[in-house]
């Protein structure tokens, strides 16, 4: 029995067809879009964008990007369009874009932003600071410079600290997180191992042993950066701290408790850090006893600062979108942290009190560092560009042009005129500060960089960490390949040096869904570790230790310098 009978598509159907005539017009907007053809000259693509009635730039468009915007144009106002007209308005001799009046006059002022009370107290405190450290720090590269013999056995101590890093092996791996680990450094004293994660925990652990020493949750998304209090140091035994800062040349099996260090144990708090230089540096000024440990910054667009315990001690907002990394400042009184905002930040660590709200980027800023001396900070934007900021003066130095896609980080070597930034375009580019231009480009990776460190001694080499699943360790003079690390199967999140450059930490995407933080091991120095060390694996819910750790007492090289 036939019937006239029609059956109209259910909602989901309906939503089906939408969601693929929207792609399908999409692809053919994209086939357009490839096949239309524009001129390459910036000029005449800024007379075309003119002659259509669009705005000639963007905030922080370029070149390439202002001519894909007039290629979609024409490709969706093909049909409205007379091409031949637009020739015309091109090619007639003479016709420039000074006659057009297209560009407006480009301003060469220097323009501030009033800040608020407290910014001036916190810039005349970072000077005070900075001064005596960039003093100390020029002093030191003029002896060199003058001292023929002992600018040699620098350069000899450079190269061997390097060369070491060869003998770099895995010492443990242990699984960390449920999810891919997001953050992930050691502790001044090098006793601790702080590790965030996608889940929104913050874990630290014990590097010698691979013990987790608490854990607290940070947020309910994703955790995105953190950063210890350069003060911090954790005191549970006599010799605890000298045998990690020193190469981590004995194992300790036994639990101990954890307390905060004001630096009032006779090392200024810092155990035996040393200058930029590699000389013993000067005692730093008291300072006043601080609680907090850790920063971290999330998905929500908070900083949270921590005390030893993992308890919250201040919540910093301010931004309004997602935080990415955070940084303390040498001083330790401020914290600086980027966002999607596509502004940094620069909080007083005491009073929770954002002191300075910084732009300068058109995309969002992805990574704070500071220099050694404290007196500048280098952040790291999506739009490809690095920019220097003097934190004295508010001041912005220097841009870093170079990279062809975003940045994801930046650091500054010991010697304060270097800074390597790293990011998308699967490059690490080293800038010398003196030149304001590139000193080195180093293609490592085949896949984009996500951590570019130097050895924060001396800068005799620097490493990076990418989503190849490497981490690469470079000379700190002539940025040849020293050691690769080979022994993650995902993408590596993260890295850090431990402070006596002993050791490395890395995050990555484990197997099974599980994300473990590896460490490896090396002698430098005076101390050397042989064999491998620990390695974790998961088999159920047990991680099972093989342990097979040696270490040996190496003889100091002297040095005149």
């Amino acid at each position: 029995m036939e019937t006239s009978e029609t059956y109209g598509l259910t909602e989901a159907s309906l939503r089906d067809k939408e969601q693929q005539e929207k792609v399908l017009k999409e692809f053919e907007l994209q086939r357009k879009i490839r096949q239309t053809v524009v001129p390459t000259d910036d000029v005449k693509v800024r007379i075309l964008l003119r002659h259509l009635g669009e705005p000639i730039t963007l905030f922080g468009e370029r070149e390439m990007e202002r001519r894909e915007r007039l290629k979609k144009l024409f490709a969706t106002r093909e049909s409205e369009l007379d091409f031949s007209a637009l020739t015309n308005v091109i090619e007639p001799p003479g016709s420039t874009l000074a006659d057009s009046d297209a560009l407006p006059p480009r301003p060469t002022e220097i323009f501030y932003t009033e800040g608020i009370p407290g910014l001036r107290a916190a810039r005349l405190a970072i000077a005070e600071y900075s001064l005596p450290r960039a003093q100390r720090r020029l002093d030191l590269a003029r002896h060199l410079y003058a001292d023929v013999e002992a600018s040699k056995s620098f350069l000899r101590r450079m190269d061997t600290a390097a060369q070491s890093m060869r003998e770099m092996s895995e010492f443990c791996s242990e699984i960390a997180g449920a999810r891919p680990l997001a953050a992930c450094q050691f502790s001044p004293d090098a006793s601790m191992l702080a590790v965030g994660d996608w889940d929104g925990c913050l874990s630290v652990f014990e590097p010698l042993t691979c013990r987790k020493l608490w854990q607290t949750r940070v947020s309910s998304n994703r955790l995105t950066g953190l950063s210890w209090h350069p003060l911090f140091s954790a005191i549970d035994g006599s010799s605890r701290r000298s045998d990690v800062r020193h190469g981590l040349s004995h194992h300790h099996n036994n639990s101990n408790d954890i307390s905060h260090d004001n630096g009032n144990n006779g090392d200024d708090g810092l155990g035996s850090r040393r200058s930029e230089g590699g000389v013993p540096a000067q005692a730093t000024p008291p300072q006043t006893p601080r609680p907090v440990a850790l920063a971290t910054g999330d998905l929500d667009g908070r900083v949270k600062l921590w005390d030893a315990a993992g308890h919250c001690l201040k919540s910093l907002e301010g931004h309004t979108a997602r935080c990415t990394g955070v940084s303390f400042h040498p001083m330790g009184a401020h914290v600086a942290s980027g966002s999607y905002d596509l502004t940094w930040r620069l909080w007083d660590v005491d009073t929770g009190v954002c002191v300075l709200e910084q732009e300068g980027h058109s995309r969002p800023v992805y990574s704070v560092a500071f220099h050694p001396d404290g007196s500048l900070a280098c952040s790291a934007g999506l739009d490809a560009y690095g920019r220097i900021w003097d934190l004295r003066t508010g001041r912005s130095l220097c841009l870093l042009e170079g990279h062809l896609q975003g940045l994801l980080c930046a650091d500054f070597a010991a010697d304060g005129w270097r800074v390597v930034t790293a990011g998308l375009d699967r490059t690490a580019r080293v800038w010398d500060l003196r030149k304001r231009k590139c000193l080195y480009t180093i293609p490592g990776h085949v896949a984009a960089i996500s951590t570019a460190k130097f050895e924060k001694e001396t800068g005799s080499f620097l490493m990076t960490s990418s989503y190849d699943g490497l981490v690469k360790i470079w000379s700190g003079r002539d940025y040849r390949l020293i050691k690769t690390l080979a022994s993650h199967e995902n993408k590596v999140f993260c890295a850090d040096f431990a402070p006596a450059a002993a050791v490395l930490a890395d995050g990555v995407v484990g197997r099974r869904g599980a994300e473990e933080v590896g460490i490896e091991e090396v002698g430098i120095e005076g101390v050397g570790i042989e064999g491998v060390g620990i390695k974790g694996e998961k088999e159920g819910d047990d991680v099972i230790m093989g342990k097979g750790l040696s270490a040996t007492q190496r003889p100091s090289s002297s040095s005149s310098s």
